[in-house]
């Protein structure tokens, strides 16, 4: 009886799986082979030096020629965050001492990718359908929004290659689900929330742009009690710690060098002296905005699905008895704060990149709020309105897959289309 309860139980969770067998297939055969940008060679450099020579610094480093990078006391140090490229080095260990690989071969970057990215991709969306029963959404419908955000958004673009916005954005649903789970508990509920402390946190040290909403929710946490807001900060606390350790190891404190000491990244020869492209605009904030938001790098134009789960956000506040209000409002604010921050502080777009890739971290949480949309809207016009825009976003992504390291060009490619080139 026993062992036919561990049957059941593992039917049902391959049950789960199973419907995402063809998107883990996608990755198999999308994920990169080779680093081409500077942003992941960036990280390669840094698993490298610790791996082969035992230091951070990469001057050594077979990327040592990246331009993301850094000078502190006379060495060379990737200006990436350091827990990712410090988690991957445990990987790249395996590899190199093990299969004999070497950072530059091409089955490292592809096995690193999977394991770094891939890998929490599809981690994230396995729990995004399954946050879906939380609503009352018809459950036929919660793999069509499952894929329409593995398929349709920037997250496929960018999870065939090594970066750090789809490792946090899934890390962030990963939390917001801890959240969603606690709430229908009346019991176990601290571990839920120590769990959504762990990877908020995580998400924060990986992306900095991921630490509004690690605030955002422990501010739901202490929405409860404040003995569950407690659970909240023991979670949070080793990533936090690990994050510490390592940026004084680099730069001597414990701030992102991208935040607090750009003055490391001007260093003689420097291109960051004197960028050229794309790194060198310097657009008037409207042109800026609009481009950012629905114009050549325009995350509703590249997207143009999240309109709706947006619409329906925006619905959810004005309801003060919606059951979900409240995690709407930490959405909604969340998603502002960061757009706003890049908006006002940035003139650019990310580098050469595909989209404006830092406002992948938000989708999958956006993006929840599209249940929300199949639950209130019948209308077959407007469903047929959100299919079509549906197709639009998984071109788009699918553009992307083939090399996000990047620039988009909607308007060329339109003109192409229409035969007006």
């Amino acid at each position: 009886m026993f062992s036919t309860g561990i049957t059941l139980d593992l039917k049902n969770r391959m049950q789960k799986v199973v419907p995402l067998l063809p998107y883990i297939l996608l990755l198999l055969l999308l994920t990169k082979h080779a680093a081409n940008s500077p942003n992941d060679q960036s990280r390669l450099a840094t698993m490298e030096s610790l791996v082969e020579q035992g230091t951070f610094a990469i001057d050594d480093s077979t990327f040592k020629g990246t331009v993301d990078k850094i000078f502190v006391n006379g060495h060379f140090y990737s200006g990436k965050p350091p827990v990712l490229s410090f988690l991957g080095a445990g990987f790249y260990f395996i590899l190199h001492h093990v299969f004999r690989l070497s950072i530059s071969d091409s089955w490292t970057y592809y096995s690193l990718t999977l394991l770094l990215v891939g890998v929490p991709s599809i981690l994230m969306l396995v729990f995004f359908s399954k946050s879906l029963a939380f609503t009352r959404l018809d459950p036929k419908n919660h793999w069509i929004i499952t894929y329409a955000l593995g398929g349709g958004t920037l997250i496929l673009s960018y999870s065939v290659v090594l970066n750090n916005h789809t490792v946090a954005a899934s890390l962030l649903f990963l939390a917001f689900y801890c959240w969603l789970r606690m709430k229908q508990l009346s019991f176990n509920q601290s571990k839920f929330l120590f769990g959504a402390g762990f990877l908020s946190a995580l998400a924060g040290v990986i992306d900095t742009a991921a630490l509004p909403f690690a605030a955002l929710f422990y501010i739901l946490s202490v929405s409860r009690t404040r003995s569950f807001s407690l659970a909240y900060i023991l979670g949070a606390l080793a990533p936090f710690a690990l994050h510490a350790a390592l940026n004084v190891a680099i730069v001597g404190d414990i701030f992102p060098a991208a935040l607090f000491h750009s003055n490391l990244y001007h260093y003689p020869d420097s291109y960051w002296n004197n960028p050229i492209g794309i790194d060198a605009l310097n657009e008037p904030k409207l042109v800026y905005t609009f481009h950012s938001l629905i114009g050549h790098h325009g995350l509703f134009l590249l997207t143009p699905t999240l309109i709706f789960p947006l619409v329906m956000l925006i619905k959810i506040l004005t309801n003060r008895f919606h059951p979900f209000r409240r995690e709407a409002i930490v959405v909604g604010f969340g998603c502002l704060v960061i757009i706003t921050t890049y908006l006002f502080w940035s003139s650019n777009y990310g580098g050469v990149a595909f989209g404006f890739r830092w406002f992948i971290l938000f989708v999958p949480l956006l993006f929840f709020f599209t249940a929300f949309f199949f639950i209130d809207v019948k209308s077959p016009r407007i469903r047929g309105l959100f299919y079509g825009l549906l197709y639009l976003s998984v071109v788009v992504a699918g553009i992307g897959v083939r090399n996000p390291w990047t620039v988009f060009e909607p308007y060329k490619l339109a003109k192409n289309l229409l035969g007006l080139a």
